[in-house]
């Protein structure tokens, strides 16, 4: 039968041929695993046979099928099937005489035998010892046996362990296979005698707040900070280093409830707070679990030795695990191996920060980080030269209290870490050959508004059209376009929009259905958002679409900057292919600072622009400043996007 004839007869009336085609799939793999587990894999390749192609393939064009010449010479039914093939194979003598024809009717022979004797064995129950290939698709259970996954127990139990992302772990393996996984076990649940539990199975944030407060394991164990209880002896309720009784500004009486103090005055950026919680939980693991000693406690010796310890987690089966496992997961642990120079630089200066901020506030007496040298020396600067040694990294968060040297870095040439012009120039060719689509517009949009404003990658997710202001300014009424930015801490601040941005959004805008004009918008439109397709969307309805995340908008930068740098090692310009093949969502701020500055606008404006703490935030605000920022900003951008120019 034709695949629509089969859909209509035993699937669903009406029903999608691709969906047909791909149960029939299915129904071959099922019946081809099953052969498989009962060690017969001739027939496992047999039944996967797509003979019934074969055979259509291989029929004279000429000759109707039997059905076809049944309904034509025996309309009303009177002739038996033996007679009915007596006078097919008489009229057409040539049908099933060639050698390939009746190799395919033998196969056909075989395979009818061989459902027969698999119809016998699909009942069997899959059973924990099983292996993976005997019940999972190839090549899903290749990927799995590669890595050690080779039994359905075994599977389950990685799954349990690791929590929904298990899958990260495994190459070539993504959340849509990892779904098929996850639905197999569901189903076979009852009879395999192996649940899943709920973590491998919903994000964190979506278990239930009984499944999350899962029993802690005693203190000396290794487990997140939401989910220690730190002995009493331990707690520095009697720390050495405690401040002056009386006198202490918090309400914490113990190094636990400070340090939770501490990471509340960063909650307002998701980002930052991380990154300092991952500092300050793994510092009291520390000295909870391996020194015995309260951080309260810990002397300049102690700071020095944790130091060193960042660059050599031991002993590692306690302190170190696989990436991405979720924090409720037993296999969670602090590190993923030893840290790198820079990120050791970036802890140290983390926890330097949270010890002055618990000095201050009179909770501890002194910092004893001020008497730890740093991990290495840094390089000796030349004349002019910048970008070497940051303390911080601005995706992780500002250190409050210390000078922000990104100022500095982000407005003057970096070697490392930004695009040359020539390589600029060869980006904006690369976006002007994509082919126009909804898909290409929010790229080229991307990648202009991240370049002409240096907005951090989570500045990117949050804008909104609502946020986009336009007014007038100067005794002539020149209409300024700005955007209303959330920084770090929450922190506003006014970034001007050139006219070339503005242009590539309202191209972006009309992809998207929506009005050319974001004042038309929804005010909560994101400016970045997923394709209509994703979202299952139709024009006009784009301002309920989901903005894109940050990992979203980084995997989406990294990947054009992969796509560009293939493009220039055809060309042979192996350098800027190597260095566009390292690019990043943040290299694109970089690069607006060292551009801007080259440009000589005004270093001032460069700044409050990035909107860097060393700055007040409230420089951008008056009409007069807000001009001078829009005029040099808009030149600097128009001339680098070609605005107004017969080149690029």
């Amino acid at each position: 039968m034709d695949l629509r004839t089969l859909a209509d007869r035993y699937l669903e009336p009406g029903l999608d041929l691709r969906r047909a085609r791909s149960t029939l799939r299915w129904l071959r793999e099922e019946l081809a695993t099953a052969a498989k587990r009962n060690g017969r894999p001739a027939v496992a390749r047999l039944v996967g046979l797509d003979l019934q192609a074969l055979v259509t393939a291989d029929a004279p064009a000429a000759a109707p099928s039997l059905d076809q010449f049944a309904a034509e010479v025996d309309p009303a039914g009177d002739f038996g099937e033996s007679e009915l093939v007596a006078l097919y194979r008489e009229r057409y003598p040539e049908v099933g005489q060639d050698r390939r024809t009746r190799r395919n009717t033998q196969l056909v022979a075989r395979q009818l035998t061989a459902l027969a004797w698999i119809e016998q064995l699909v009942a069997t129950d899959p059973v924990p010892d099983d292996p993976v290939d005997a019940w999972l698709p190839q090549p899903l259970a290749g990927r799995l046996m590669a890595v050690g996954l080779t039994t359905l127990g075994g599977l389950a139990a990685c799954m349990n362990r690791r929590g929904r992302l298990w899958w990260r772990s495994v190459p070539k393996v993504g959340p849509r296979a990892a779904g098929r996984v996850a639905a197999w076990f569901e189903r076979h649940a009852p009879t395999l005698g192996v649940r899943l539990a709920p973590r491998a199975l919903q994000p964190y944030r979506q278990l239930a707040a009984a499944l999350r407060a899962q029993p802690v394991r005693p203190t000396t164990d290794i487990v997140p900070l939401e989910r220690l209880a730190v002995p009493d002896q331990l707690s520095g309720r009697q720390g050495s280093n405690r401040g002056t009784p009386g006198r202490c500004r918090l309400a914490a009486d113990n190094d636990f409830d400070a340090i939770h103090a501490w990471l509340r005055t960063k909650a307002a950026n998701p980002n930052t707070f991380r990154a300092y919680r991952k500092e300050a939980e793994r510092l009291l693991l520390w000295a909870v679990v391996q020194k015995g000693r309260g951080v309260s406690s810990l002397t300049i010796e102690d700071c020095a030795e944790y130091r060193d310890f960042l660059a050599d987690p031991q002993p590692s089966a306690r302190w170190v695990g696989s990436r991405n496992v979720e924090r409720f997961s037993p296999a969670w642990k602090p590190f993923d191996g030893p840290l790198s120079e820079r990120s050791r630089k970036h802890a140290v200066t983390v926890l330097k920060s949270m010890f002055e901020w618990l000095m201050r506030a009179h909770y501890l007496d002194s910092n004893p980080w001020d008497g730890v040298p740093a991990v290495a020396s840094m390089p000796r600067r030349q004349p002019g030269e910048f970008g070497q040694g940051r303390t911080h990294d601005d995706r992780t968060g500002a250190v409050p209290g210390r000078i922000d040297t990104d100022v500095l870095l982000e407005a003057q040439p970096m070697a490392e870490r930004h695009l040359t012009l020539a390589q600029w120039r060869l980006v904006q060719r690369h976006l002007a050959s994509l082919h126009p689509n909804e898909q290409s517009a929010r790229l080229r949009f991307a990648v202009l508004l991240a370049y002409a404003t240096g907005l951090r990658a989570s500045e990117l997710v949050d804008a909104r059209t609502g946020r986009i202001q336009r007014r007038a300014v100067g005794e002539e009424g020149e209409e300024i376009v700005r955007l209303r930015v959330l920084g770090k801490g929450a922190k506003p601040r006014w970034v001007p929009l050139a006219p070339p941005v503005i242009a590539s959004l309202v191209e972006y805008l009309a992809e998207r259905g929506l009005p050319a004009d974001p004042a038309h918008c929804d005010p909560a439109t994101p400016l970045l958002a997923r394709l209509s397709r994703a979202v299952g969307q139709g024009a006009g309805t784009a301002e309920a679409a989901r903005p894109l995340t940050t990992a979203a908008i980084y995997r989406m930068f990294k990947q054009f900057f992969l796509e560009v740098s293939r493009e220039l090692e055809r060309r042979g310009l192996l350098e800027d292919a190597a260095q566009l093949a390292r690019a990043s969502t943040h290299w694109l701020r970089h690069t607006f600072g060292s551009h801007a500055a080259a440009d000589q606008v005004p270093l001032p404006v460069i700044q409050g622009v990035l909107g860097h703490a060393s700055l007040a935030t409230t420089t951008l605000y008056s009409q007069a400043e807000a001009e001078t920022a829009y005029r040099e900003v808009g030149r600097f951008v128009s001339k680098r996007l070609g605005f107004g120019s017969s080149g690029k």
